[in-house]
């Protein structure tokens, strides 16, 4: 008579186990929702820009925010680009950088732009540069 407490004890244990997780797995595969707004320090990172050349833009249709486009495509690889050049919104670029087509070197961490511009074949991420200078080549 225990053993077969014992057996229905497990077999329901099994049973839980296996549905809890098939459960958790079908959540990891979902899309996390981005809960950041803007230039949130908050947002995750995602690599680091490190002595970049890039070139000082305005946001296509957002003339009030200003970006970096890497003029070595692809931020730390070193292969062709076939969709487009990395873009970073620079959250914390001086007023007197802010210069149609200036040439600069940047560094800053990357962050998370979620899914805002997933339609956009180049990459976007969000930085606060640590480092960002005029590029008089």
């Amino acid at each position: 008579m225990k053993n077969i407490i014992t057996v229905r004890y497990l077999t329901k244990s099994i049973l839980l186990l296996t549905l809890f997780c098939s459960l958790t797995s079908c959540m990891s595969n979902e899309q996390i929702p981005c809960n950041y707004v803007g230039c949130d320090v908050k947002r995750p990172t995602i690599k680091s820009a490190n002595q970049v050349k890039g070139r000082i833009t305005t946001l296509t249709g957002h003339p009030d925010t200003w970006i970096i486009v890497s003029e070595e495509g692809i931020i730390g690889q070193n292969t062709p680009v076939f969709d487009g050049p990395d873009i970073i919104i620079a959250c914390n670029l001086a007023d007197s950088l802010k210069i149609l087509n200036q040439k600069v070197i940047f560094s800053g961490k990357l962050k998370d732009s979620c899914d805002e511009f997933k339609a956009w074949t180049s990459k976007v991420y969000y930085s606060y540069l640590t480092e960002i200078t005029t590029n008089t080549e």
